[in-house]
């Protein structure tokens, strides 16, 4: 036989070596689909938590939780002591059969919605290790259908409430290490708690003079309101800063920073939920800490008018004390979700007090009284109280808007209206229409979503 032939059958010999390989390697339809649908099935999925983690433990009102903090992504869950038991067995060994028996075995109930819920809260945090699309999600809730509505719901969301943020953490632990600490010396605030006291005192005694009233602000003109303005941005920027040290002086981080725009109003922010991994009252002094500084600031105004009472600054001194009291004291009050309300909600130890009492006033509170039940524990009688205070109060606030621009607003501007070109009358008259669309829009958004929930609730109960 020839050398030709002979390698012609090696290559026939190879081809069908090579064929049966592929035959014996090649799975038969059946095993394919079973392979299929055992990928498809949800139950053994094995989800894995992050490392990259740093939990903290909390008591509120007597019952554990736990937050959860990924420190690279500087997302936060907080999690109950069911919750922080699945959470533990996601090691990416255990299925979510293995968790579900584990479960049962532990509390004798089976945790199928709870750990969907869970499942899908620590992907939207990105506290688990996976790179696939968020299939829990998916499981949590229907897609939803492609109409108007939602897209115009997000385009507001967008337009209302959009902001420009930056990692403010290095801006904050540059200024808190190089000397903003000695602002939280034990001198230091001994020195702030008599400047706030004699200030405030000096204040209330400057408001109820006659001599001083808002109105004369209006002889600074145009550039003297506009100034004002600036100043009223730099006590906000101020205040935020307040807030953003306290939490460097903790040694905690601040998340982010930067200027938002809600319901068309410009202002400042820091992001301090990195507080929640801190105590009770760190969490309240941080709250504290901005309101207390605009109120340094009115003080030291304040002190500065009785000094120098014949400076023709005084009336824009007045106008700064009066802008940051009155500052202080909308941001102290706990019936909007302002400063005062996160410091009332940390002493309480009761996380979305506000969402929690009015859900309680709509639904469960009518059911009581409903079935004659006339007793109530703590936490009911807070959310009741709390409830009816801020509803009452939040109706207040709209109804004293027109009083404040009649009052207020107007006085001074009047006089800069009198004396200015139709240039001028113009632009105000675009700034004056601009703030009244930016108020409207938020008392009407705020209306339209308790409406919502009244109507929802409502519907809820004939169905029962």
């Amino acid at each position: 036989m020839s050398q030709r032939e002979d390698a012609s059958e090696d290559r026939q010999c190879l081809w069908a070596n090579l064929e049966i390989r592929a035959k014996e390697a090649q799975p038969s339809a059946q095993d394919l689909w079973l392979n299929l649908k055992d990928r498809l099935d949800f139950s053994k999925h094995k989800p894995k938590a992050v490392s990259t983690v740093e939990v903290s433990k909390q008591t509120f009102r007597g019952r554990e939780y736990f937050i959860i903090k990924n420190t690279q992504k500087n997302t936060y869950l907080q999690m109950d002591e069911k919750g922080f038991f699945l959470w533990n067995l996601m090691d990416g060994k255990h299925s979510l059969t293995d968790l579900t028996l584990a479960y049962i075995l532990e509390y004798g109930t089976p945790p199928f919605h709870q750990l969907i819920s869970l499942l899908s809260s620590l992907k939207n945090n990105s506290l688990l290790e996976e790179k696939t699309s968020n299939i829990y999600e998916l499981l949590l809730n229907r897609a939803s259908p492609n109409t108007l509505r939602p897209q115009l719901a997000r385009l507001w969301s967008r337009f209302s409430q959009g902001e420009v943020s930056i990692d403010a953490d290095r801006y904050f632990d540059w200024i808190y290490h190089n000397g903003g600490w000695l602002l939280y010396t034990s001198p230091a605030k001994v020195l702030w708690v008599i400047l706030s006291i004699s200030g405030s005192i000096l204040f209330l005694r400057e408001f109820f003079n006659p001599r001083y009233d808002l109105s004369s602000l209006g002889q600074f003109g145009l550039d003297g309101v506009l100034s004002l303005f600036l100043l009223n941005l730099a006590l906000v920027f101020l205040h935020e800063h307040g807030h953003g040290l306290t939490v460097k002086s903790y040694g905690r981080k601040v998340i982010k920073g930067g200027f938002l725009v809600y319901f068309g109003e410009p202002c400042f922010f820091v992001d301090t939920t990195d507080m929640w991994l801190g105590t009770r009252n760190q969490r309240i002094a941080v709250s504290w800490a901005g309101p207390f500084t605009t109120i340094l600031i009115a003080s030291i105004c304040s002190i500065a008018i009785a000094v120098f009472p014949s400076s023709p600054f005084v009336p824009l001194l007045f106008g700064i004390s009066v802008l940051g009291i009155s500052s202080a004291l909308m941001n102290l009050s706990p019936l909007l979700e302002w400063d005062g309300y996160y410091m009332l909600m940390n002493y309480l130890e009761m996380p979305s007090l506000r969402a929690k009492s009015f859900d309680f006033l709509r639904t469960q509170l009518w059911q009581k009284l409903k079935s004659g039940q006339r007793e109530f524990c703590q936490e009911e009688t807070i959310f009741t109280v709390f409830g009816i205070m801020a509803g009452v109060w939040s109706i207040i606030a709209i109804s004293l808007i027109p009083y404040f621009w009649t009052k207020v607003i107007y006085p001074v501007f009047e006089p800069i209206w009198a004396g200015q070109g139709i240039v001028v009358r113009i632009i105000l008259m675009v700034i004056g229409l601009l703030l009244i669309l930016s108020v409207i829009s938020s008392v009407v958004m705020m209306i339209w979503r308790e409406a919502q929930r009244i109507w929802n609730a409502s519907k809820h109960l004939r169905n029962q």
